[in-house]
């Protein structure tokens, strides 16, 4: 579908309504900015977690995931390979996970797969 046709649409919705943490699976820095200024904009706790942001700001956005406050949560799929990354995320509310590219992950990754809490 072309841009701005309305796809994150399907996965922003569902994470309103569900309820929980949406984890957003994004190669692209860009887009993940302007769907988290957006989102912030509409007054969804929402950010973004990228090599272009601080180290501070990204240690305050895994606070904020930590802590139940995000409702969305964008990062590039490379930083789910750090084994790290995947043990945080074990312990965080994800109720939902988006791939904003089905081919962000290539044949051979290790699979992520976060387990439900309660």
């Amino acid at each position: 579908m072309p841009t701005d046709a309305g796809k994150s649409l399907c996965y922003q919705l569902s994470a309103l309504v569900q309820g929980g943490l949406t984890l957003v699976i994004s190669p692209l820095v860009a887009l993940m900015d302007d769907q988290v200024a957006t989102l912030q904009l509409s007054g969804v706790e929402a950010e973004a977690l990228h090599v272009n942001r601080s180290q501070d700001e990204n240690t305050s956005t895994w606070r904020q995931a930590a802590s139940g406050r995000l409702q969305l949560l964008y990062m590039a799929p490379e930083r789910l390979m750090q084994p790290w990354v995947q043990q945080v995320l074990q312990d965080l509310p994800v109720a939902l996970i988006a791939l904003t590219r089905p081919t962000a992950f290539r044949a051979g990754d290790p699979p992520f797969v976060p387990t439900t809490n309660g």
